[in-house]
């Protein structure tokens, strides 16, 4: 007995000993206050506001990371606020070493905004993460540049993230995600059970509903239901190029507005709301759902509830979805509410429930766990439920309710009296009853007008224009297709009050759209008479202000400020669009094939138009009419290309391009959709997708076949289109199916890609088996347009020798880093959200033009040719005064990285260093090589930086390791300069690449030119010159009046 009463003495004080080593964290002041020590235990145990607290400082960072625990047990910490500028590792926690745990934390309402193109690895828990998260949530806003994630941006080579979930809305420029925005390319990170759910928007590369992108990672049992937007590399689940193994996770194609993702099964917005969906996912311990009313949410996040917006626009309440029992309004046992504005889209205005008025909607068996009965019914036991001015009647579950005429289904029973009951939408009886009303108040069916934007005539967000444009004004609703809805626009300065251009009073009346798809818009082009109705020239000193408002029934939305200039705007290049030829198709020969298309310019000037087709890269044949037709003779079957080029009266143009195979057999579609025809791609880092996944192999076999049309066409490689776009002659039958399966794919060895990635400095060829797609890089950007080439031959071999075909073929693009620069910095390139170029500013004499993206100078984005820079109101400007000519005469870091005079940096870099590390090449080893101007933060000091990039083509154009060069300059003599180098290597991502000797090699005594060679000769002095001009003179004279003589 004493024994047994001594250890449990021992026990309590070993537990009492291991409370007393966490540190309790009630207040902001403590949660401060755990960055004093990094590496110890923290139990959080009151809810934290640290909006008070002012401005918050990141907990640990890059190389101090927090080591210990941080267990929230559940209570919020809100409010926190940061703001900075280029800023590395920013969140709660700025970063997370391997040993860290953190859990139980609710992070709630948090605004963290990172601005500058240098900010990297931004979050809510962490901005940089190699150890666990786990049971924690974040709600808010995260903006960042690089790598940005609702919960963590960079998630490490350990880190692991299970059972958490994010809602923040996350805005980004390159990678960016709902939960994680990178994983690391090495190690395991790993997500589990995790989701996110708010919207995911890259102005630049990558962005995932869930993550960024992704390169070895695992990610299991988790989804995304956010909107995701990025010009490039957008995706449902994973942005970017993907990689690593995705197991049992989902994203919605409909609310995240994306079809693709890198990884994961996309789903509609019903499938994801029934557990069925989610395969292997524990619901008995770490997942709830409510089928057809809710997305999975995590078990410890308690119970959901579907309450009414308020008490009293609730109808009556039930137990579950579908089977339920009811309850009257007043009881709140069950957590599904029936609600009026829910079902008619608008609030009811002095409801009541008085049942000798009107309002009639079904019969219940009692006050709470009750069933359900048909108002057409009359059982004594049973008493009415009413609401407001609702007029209900019963239906069969085949019929239809009165949509068109406002009246909505409120709720289904399993019969007409002792039923159970369920929501509208949920399906789950197989007979019984709808309850459908109708309601004055209503004004009609539901639906709201959820969002509005201003667009150019290409459909692409603007916030300014110019008189003399095409506008069109965008609206989203959740009202049903076929509604009419209505746009009124006038101008506003603010002063002399609205000038209707548009709607009542107006110069015209209202635009008008209908509702197609959940979307609707007009369009208009801004003339002078409508300039003259928003009051004129008098008023477009500072430029026009238009708003517009989008208006249905019951709800209406204004949109943002539209500025105008009075000034004509520059001629806006057409679009080119080819309708057919179908891209892919396959046709027949000796069959008339339409030649057809729809461009568009918004000035309607398009006055030229080419349509070039080419056979194996030779020119086939031209035709330059709008449409037309034309049939390929027996002999000419083949895959051609075919180019359409559209031009306006001014000399601008726009190309469109697909491919199509005319039978034969065997037949074969190569074809690189990515990047597509004459594309502008932008990445940071140079970095692009290339894609051949458009091709595929046929097999044509005519004969006597069951179709009674001859042929019979095999798909035996890639993926094949399901069917012909035409028939042969005489055959009764308008297409053909083509054999499944048609899905073949790429990965059975017999389609062998070669791939060839060249310019005017690399030339990095690429043979690889089975390499449809993958990520490379180049070293430099692009000069010109359309300077960057890719050349892929494709070849088929069934591997017995019977059937064997190649193709070649090619793809021109033009590729830029975050400047958006050609030329030699002397053209700005403004590109859309879809990387269209909208304008192109010359640099030298657009005082704006060199700002860069962000329209500020000096940031790091300006676009100049080397040896100038960019001043505010002067634009691009050579300074007499300065001696930058090396990346090493920058005295500070900021001037290092921002590189200003384009030293280190692209299109035209002149740091003496450049040529010797072959940068914009490729290494002895076949790395692309990528330089710029960095800071040794050990010498103060700095220097041009050699970062070698992998090269293979794979999933993963990570980067390597680096070689940082510094030096001393000697005196610039004759073109050439002695200058001592210091080199110094630093480990990459990717755990492989120049070596530390390499890089040492490049240390030492080096002869490289400088300024501008001078041709000196010493011994070539004044009166040697003049001896030399007496010497000439007598040998011409000489020679001279010999000829003469003879």
């Amino acid at each position: 007995m004493g024994k047994r009463w001594m250890l449990l003495g021992v026990l309590f004080v070993v537990v009492l000993a291991v409370n007393a080593s966490a540190i309790n964290v009630c207040t902001a002041e403590e949660l401060d206050a755990v960055r004093n020590n990094l590496t110890a235990d923290y139990v959080q145990v009151c809810d934290i506001d640290l909006e008070v607290f002012g401005e918050w400082t990141p907990i640990g960072g890059d190389n101090n990371e927090f080591t210990g625990t941080y267990d929230g047990k559940g209570h919020k910490i809100s409010g926190l606020v940061h703001n900075s500028a280029n800023s590395v590792s920013v969140g709660l926690f700025g970063g997370l070493g391997s040993t860290a745990i953190v859990s139980n934390v609710r992070l709630e309402s948090a605004s963290i905004i990172v601005s500058g193109t240098f900010s990297k690895w931004t979050g809510g828990i962490a901005g940089y993460s190699d150890g666990t998260i786990r049971d924690s949530s974040v709600s808010g806003v995260v903006v960042g540049y690089h790598d940005v994630g609702g919960l963590v941006g960079y998630l490490g080579r350990n880190g692991i993230i299970e059972r958490s979930f994010s809602t923040a809305n996350v805005e980004g420029g390159d990678v960016t995600g709902g939960l994680v925005g990178l994983t690391h390319i090495a190690g395991n990170p790993q997500v589990i059970d995790s989701y996110s759910n708010g919207s995911v928007t890259s102005s630049v590369n990558r962005a995932g509903g869930l993550i960024g992108d992704i390169s070895n990672a695992t990610v299991t049992n988790s989804y995304s239901s956010g909107f995701v937007s990025s010009p490039h590399w957008a995706g449902g689940l994973i942005g970017g190029v993907g990689g690593g193994l995705i197991t049992s996770s989902y994203w919605d194609k409909e609310s995240g507005g994306q079809t693709t993702s890198a990884g994961g099964v996309g789903k509609t917005t019903a499938q994801m709301k029934q557990q069925s969906t989610f395969q292997n996912w524990d619901f008995a311990n770490v997942w709830n759902i409510v089928n057809e009313e809710t997305y999975p949410w995590l078990k410890w996040e308690g119970a959901q509830d579907f309450a009414c917006s308020s008490q009293d626009q609730k109808i009556l309440g039930i137990s579950a979805v579908t089977n339920a029992h009811g309850e009257i309004a007043n009881q709140n046992n069950y957590l599904i509410d029936i609600c009026y504005d829910d079902i008619f889209g608008v609030k009811y205005s002095g409801a009541t429930r008085d049942c000798t008025i009107e309002g009639k909607v079904l019969r219940l068996s009692g006050d709470t766990n009750a069933h359900g009965e048909i108002i057409e019914e009359s059982t004594g036991s049973y008493s009415d439920v009413c609401y407001g001015d609702l007029d209900c009647n019963s239906i069969s579950l085949t019929e239809q309710c009165d949509i068109a005429n406002g009246q909505r289904e409120v709720i289904s029973l399993s019969g007409n009296t002792n039923a159970h009951m369920e929501t509208a939408d949920a399906d789950g009886f197989q007979s019984g009853y709808k309850v459908c009303c109708y309601s004055g108040q209503s004004g009609g069916g539901p639906g709201e007008i959820t969002y509005v934007e201003w667009q150019d005539a290409f459909g692409s967000k603007i916030t300014e224009t110019n008189k003399g444009r095409t506008v069109t004004v965008y609206a989203e609703t959740t009202a049903e297709d076929g509604t009419i809805i209505e746009f009124d626009v006038w101008d506003d300065d603010g002063i002399f009050g609205r000038d209707i251009i548009f709607g009542k009073d107006g110069f015209g009346g209202s635009l008008v759209g209908s509702i197609e798809n959940g979307l609707a818009s007009s369009s208009f082009k801004i003339t002078n008479e409508i300039v003259d109705s928003a009051g004129g020239e008098i008023d477009c000193k500072d430029g026009l202000e238009f708003y517009f408002e989008a208006r249905i029934p019951d709800s209406s939305m204004e949109s943002g400020l539209l500025t105008v200039s009075c000034e004509e705007g520059d001629n806006e290049p057409p679009r080119a669009n080819i309708t057919s030829p179908t891209h892919r198709g396959i046709y027949f020969t000796n069959v008339p094939i339409l030649f057809n298309q729809s461009s568009f310019d918004p000035e309607n000037n398009i006055i030229n138009f080419l349509w070039v087709v080419e056979k194996n890269g030779e020119l086939f044949f031209e035709d330059t009419r709008e449409s037309f037709y034309y049939s390929f003779d027996q002999n000419d079957a083949d895959q051609y290309t075919i180019t359409l080029r559209v031009e306006d009266e001014y000399g601008l143009y726009d190309e469109d391009q697909v491919s199509i195979i005319v039978t034969a057999s065997p037949g074969m579609m190569a074809y690189i959709n990515e990047p597509f025809h004459q594309a502008v791609l932008r990445d940071l880092d140079l970095k692009f997708r290339f894609n051949a996944s458009d091709s595929y192999v046929i097999n044509t076999v005519q004969g006597n076949f069951s179709n009674n049309c001859d042929y019979y066409i095999e798909c035996t490689g890639g993926n094949c289109p399901p069917k012909t776009e035409n028939s042969p002659n005489g055959c009764n039958k308008d297409k053909l199916d083509v054999s499944p399966p048609l899905d073949v794919g790429f990965n059975d060895g017999n389609l062998l890609f070669s791939w060839r990635f060249y310019d005017e400095v690399l030339d990095n060829p690429i043979m690889e088996i089975d390499r449809v797609t993958g990520i490379t890089a180049f070293g430099v950007s692009s000069h010109n347009f359309n300077d960057k080439n890719i050349g892929l031959n494709l070849k088929f071999d069934n591997g017995t020798g019977d059937l064997v075909i190649d193709k070649n073929t090619n793809r021109e693009f033009t590729l830029v880093d975050g400047r958006q620069c050609i030329e030699g910095g002397r053209t700005w390139l403004e590109l859309d959200e879809n990387g269209f170029v909208i304008g192109e500013y010359d640099t030298l004499n657009n005082p704006d033009a060199c700002k860069g993206v962000d329209g500020t100078a000096g940031t790091g984005d300006d676009c100049c040719p080397a040896l100038m820079k960019c001043v505010d109101g002067e634009g691009c400007v050579s300074d007499e005064g300065s001696d930058i000519t090396s990346c090493g005469d920058y005295e500070t870091s900021g001037q290092c990285f921002t590189d200003e005079y384009g030293i280190g940096r692209l299109p035209e870099p002149v740091d003496p260093m450049w040529d010797t590390l072959n940068c914009g090449g490729l290494d002895e080893n076949g790395r692309i090589v990528q330089c710029e101007c960095d800071w040794d933060t050990d010498d103060d000091e700095c220097g041009l930086k050699a970062s070698y990039r992998d090269s293979g083509g794979g999933n993963n154009a990570c980067e390597e390791n680096t070689c940082l060069v510094t030096y001393e300059e000697g005196q610039c003599d004759n073109g050439f300069m002695e200058i001592y180098v210091n080199a110094k290597w630093e480990g990459g991502e990717c755990d492989k690449g120049v070596g530390e000797d390499e890089c040492n090699e490049f240390g030492g005594t080096h002869i490289v030119p400088c300024g501008r060679p001078i041709i000196e000769l010493p011994f070539f002095g004044g009166v040697q010159f003049a001896i030399a001009l007496i010497v000439i003179f007598i040998i011409y004279y000489v020679f001279f009046r010999t000829k003469k003589r003879k």
